[in-house]
């Protein structure tokens, strides 16, 4: 008998399955014969990661298969060492399965519907009695969802990771306002090497990270505090959810301060200024202010700033010939406006306008 895996329903029956509502029905490519290669009907004989699964077909043969899970296709688009699972959600829409991560399988669209659920995690029964956010899972050897329960689940076997421990959460530096920085201790692979870490979000799984660490979890939201959760992978399974840790990301703010002024006259009447552009804090610059002897450029009559998001540098027209000005440069982005940065004095040219 193959190892059940991690709570899972995978069990291999004698000879091919004759079923005890404990089976998952797969679609995959049998090639085995390369005079009878096609996609067969079978059940998951072991899983080896959240997307490779040891199969067998249904029927007498007891030959098992190396595949890896596809969704979006049909039966008869599946190639060599392919396999798809066929879902029924609770919209009464048919889902393919993209992966299956502890008990939430990941939905991908039928090609008709409504499709509330495409791209969704969701915990997977073999219950027809289904609440929302679940769904049907077939079972092997018949096209309807038999009873079943996760009372039949054997236990794992023991050889995935451990429970991953000491999992701290923190904010990405100054920036990153979608960012977590995620730490940990790696656990125990019992035998197996991890593969990947899959971090859940307020209990929903949210990405799969490689081995290396600490994890830089992008595409949260700004000022959002999450749970966090990670467990490792390896060959044998999905190991035990770790302990939620709490992580906020940083607000969205107005840009740093702009540092690095330098300023060059052209003429009697104007002054081009550059400067290094300011991190903006999550929130893209959308223009530059002035500060004329501490008064904003734009509110002196007669003169005129380009206030317009172009990289540097920009001129400053319209100024008086003979004039020491002292000039301070702002950035602005949909927050608002970073502090001034440190005055810079020069003195336009004498004569003619140029």
């Amino acid at each position: 008998m193959g190892r059940p895996l991690n709570k899972r329903l995978f069990a291999k029956a004698d000879a091919g399955p004759t079923v005890a509502g404990n089976e998952i029905q797969v679609h995959f490519f049998n090639d085995g014969d390369e005079l009878e290669a096609t996609f067969a009907e079978g059940f998951i004989v072991k899983q080896r990661g959240t997307r490779k699964f040891v199969v067998s077909a249904t029927g007498t043969d007891d030959t098992t298969y190396d595949c890896v899970l596809v969704a979006g296709v049909e039966p008869q688009e599946l190639t060599a060492g392919q396999m798809l699972i066929f879902v029924k959600a609770d919209d009464d829409e048919v889902y393919t399965v993209s992966k299956i991560t502890g008990h939430k399988a990941t939905l991908v669209k039928n090609a008709v519907g409504n499709n509330i659920y495409d791209g969704k995690s969701v915990p997977w029964t073999f219950s027809a009695d289904l609440t929302d956010g679940y769904v049907q899972i077939e079972e092997a050897g018949d096209n309807d969802v038999l009873d079943g329960s996760e009372t039949d689940v054997t236990e794992s076997s023991g050889n995935v990771p451990d429970k991953i421990t000491n999992l701290t959460v923190n904010a990405y530096g100054s920036g990153g306002q979608d960012s977590l920085l995620i730490n940990y201790t790696p656990p125990n692979d019992n035998g197996f090497a991890i593969t990947e870490y899959i971090v859940f979000a307020n209990g929903v799984e949210f990405a799969t990270h490689g081995t290396g660490r600490p994890i830089f979890q992008s595409g949260l939201t700004a000022g959002t505090t999450y749970a966090i959760q990670v467990q490792a992978v390896n060959s044998e399974g999905v190991g035990e959810l770790s302990d939620a840790v709490s992580g906020t990301t940083n607000e969205v703010e107005p840009p740093e301060k702009i540092t690095g002024v330098t300023l060059t006259v052209l003429s009697t009447t104007s002054i081009r200024i550059n400067f290094t552009v300011p991190f903006d804090n999550g929130s893209a610059i959308t223009y530059y202010t002035a500060l004329v002897d501490g008064i904003n450029h734009a509110a002196i009559a007669g003169v005129n700033l380009i206030e317009a998001i172009t990289p540097p540098p920009v001129t400053l027209t319209g100024l008086t010939a003979s004039t020491t000005y002292a000039i301070q440069l702002l950035a602005n982005n949909d927050i608002g406006a970073s502090i001034p940065s440190d005055a810079v004095s020069a003195t336009t040219d004498v004569g003619a306008e140029g």
